[in-house]
């Protein structure tokens, strides 16, 4: 194993990602549906509602592919590191004396998919964002060991070294306002619009029947 060479997740990643944004995306537009349900005259909107569906279905994959391009790890000069993100791209480099314990886990989803979660404990905080989401059993096994031993090489050789080496974390594109405008509306924006959408046709069909 060459990990030296930048490496992707498995495949079966993109459907583990696409269900864990379909999650999200529910805690975020779940208040609609009550909204929606008390209205009385839901037939102005049925035309609307395949058409919701359809973009953000669209998003959603949109978002699955760029996550799962955009994320990869490898090894170098003694240091594990981990890219990720495509709007705010994160650089994360950690040496490896400095990992704790490399562990694999599976969730429900996991298990389904035949793919584990690797996980790196590290002295800080930063160690709870290196985690890659989906990996092949047999991979996962053997990246985990050649981390282990890796790390257990680093440490005999820098026995002697009295100033432990720092994680860095660095940010290699910042978004401007209007990028994080953009992204607002498609999120939590675009469901405060949905709902007002929502009370104003019943508002409006109230003041129609008043006049």
């Amino acid at each position: 194993m060459n990990l030296s060479t930048p490496t992707r997740q498995s495949v079966k990643g993109l459907i583990f990602i696409f269900l864990e944004a379909v999650r999200q995306g529910f805690r975020i537009f779940w208040p609609l549906i009550p909204a929606l349900a008390v209205q009385k005259n839901l037939v102005n909107l049925t035309g609307l509602i395949p058409i919701a569906i359809g973009v953000i279905l669209a998003l959603l994959l949109t978002h699955t592919v760029l996550y799962y391009l955009n994320f990869y790890f490898y090894v170098k000069e003694d240091e594990f590191i981990l890219k990720k993100g495509y709007l705010r791209k994160k650089v994360l480099a950690i040496p490896l004396e400095r990992i704790q314990s490399v562990n694999t886990k599976q969730n429900p989803i996991q298990q389904a998919l035949d793919v584990v979660s690797l996980e790196l404990d590290t002295a800080g905080a930063v160690g709870k964002e290196l985690k890659i989401h989906a990996l092949e059993g047999n991979f996962a096994e053997a990246l985990r060991s050649l981390l282990s031993e890796k790390k257990e090489e680093k440490g005999e050789q820098d026995v002697q070294t009295a100033t432990p080496a720092e994680t860095r974390e660095t940010l290699i594109l910042k978004l401007e306002p209007f990028d994080l405008f953009k992204i607002g509306l498609s999120q939590i924006h675009l469901r405060t619009a949905l709902i007002v959408i929502a009370f104003g046709s019943q508002i409006i069909h109230q003041v129609r029947d008043v006049f």
